[in-house]
């Protein structure tokens, strides 16, 4: 997937539109109300993804602390 920076891209309007890749753009609109939202969310829902590494620590802390029931707060 290639996302140009939007400071890139001459001549710069006055208004960028949201997009949504043309693809998938039919099945969104039809199931999603804000289809760039929804669009949005997946993309920053992969890029924020936990690594390998702190799944590791984070469990060896899970371990560490021994929850025992349901943590609220």
């Amino acid at each position: 997937v290639k996302i140009p920076l939007i400071d890139d891209i001459h001549p710069r309007t006055e208004f960028m539109p949201m997009s949504i890749p043309a693809d998938i753009s039919e099945r969104l609109i039809r199931l999603y109300g804000n289809p760039f939202a929804w669009f949005t969310g997946q993309l920053m829902k992969y890029l924020l993804r936990p690594q390998d590494w702190l799944m590791e620590f984070m469990k060896k802390k899970f371990e560490q602390i021994k929850f025992e029931t349901p943590i609220v707060g």
